[in-house]
């Protein structure tokens, strides 16, 4: 299993998938404050 977490300016991506490439769950949501970005992004 891999993880990764894209934080950009305007939106943030949570990803799981396999080491070979493929994504088993992906979620999307407005970058907002620091906190309640990272507290989404880690629930």
């Amino acid at each position: 299993m891999v993880a990764g977490i894209e934080l950009g300016g305007t939106k943030t991506v949570v990803a799981i998938g396999t080491p070979e490439g493929r994504v088993d769950e992906e979620s999307r949501f407005p970058t907002t404050t620091p906190g309640e970005t990272l507290g989404r992004a880690i629930a």
